[in-house]
């Protein structure tokens, strides 16, 4: 199942052998439709599949023309995978002091089936649905887990330390969205 994709201790970095595994990974939507949690007031859900130590495997689950902020993945790598629709990714070059504006380095529009990487080394990202239309869905491998990160405001501005939350944990709705992870993906 996709909860036990990356089950186990792992330690994930750009590693050529897990892109391969996620470029292989086809999975049916009865796969992740438990998870798939839509709420319709934010941007995108954050719907925890699987954790461990190591890692949290988290379903991202988009609304139509949304975007998350401009932010940060603190000594986090982060694998990507589009299951559904489109999502685009803007990666921009870190501001050199606060204050300044992000500069955009490349657009990239990723379709069903398309695998991305990003870390900090490559810089800052948002990453959103460009469909008025219709939702997105991407699965998200971080290692080590997020649990903060920087907000930059798109126009210059003081950056913003956010904690990061989850609307599902395991498939079950989270009200208020929760921030207290640690016993449930040490105990998972």
């Amino acid at each position: 199942s996709i909860r036990h994709l990356f089950a186990g201790n792992v330690k994930i970095q750009q590693d050529p052998l897990l892109t391969e595994l996620l470029n292989e990974f086809t999975p049916d939507r009865r796969d992740y439709e438990r998870y798939a949690l839509f709420k319709e007031d934010e941007t995108y859900s954050r719907n925890l599949v699987s954790c461990g130590e190591d890692y949290d495997l988290v379903l991202l689950c988009w609304n139509p023309g949304k975007a998350s902020p401009i932010h940060d993945h603190p000594g986090s790598n982060c694998h990507m995978k589009v299951l559904e629709g489109e999502i685009f990714e803007d990666l921009y070059d870190s501001p050199v002091k606060e204050g300044d504006q992000p500069m955009l380095k490349r657009h990239t529009v990723m379709e069903k089936g398309f695998v991305g990487y990003v870390n900090d080394s490559l810089g800052l990202h948002r990453i959103g649905n460009p469909s008025n239309a219709r939702p997105a869905i991407s699965l998200h491998l971080y290692s080590p887990p997020i649990r903060s990160c920087t907000v930059v405001p798109e126009r210059g501005g003081s950056p913003q330390r956010k904690q990061v939350t989850f609307h599902s944990i395991f498939g079950q709705c989270q009200q208020p969205a929760s921030r207290a992870l640690e016993t449930a993906c040490v105990s998972a």
